[in-house]
């Protein structure tokens, strides 16, 4: 595989796409073991540090933790 280097803008929107689809899919088959629960909640917290980039604001997700159910 070759190794593509992606400009800051492309990195960026590649790691909130993949963390978001990530989170999303977890979200579906989340289990009262709580491993899943970690899972989710250290994509969230990947999130709330991207929150600081302007570009986030394309996802249109106000409250991270609210829509992830993160207590």
């Amino acid at each position: 595989m070759t190794k593509r280097i992606l400009a800051e803008e492309e990195l960026l929107t590649y790691l909130a796409e993949y963390l978001i689809s990530s989170l999303d899919e977890l979200m579906q088959c989340r289990t009262p073991d709580g491993f899943i629960d970690g899972e989710i909640t250290a994509y969230v917290d990947c999130l709330e540090i991207l929150n600081f980039w302007k570009g986030f604001e394309r996802y249109g997700i106000a409250n991270i933790e609210k829509k992830y159910q993160i207590e």
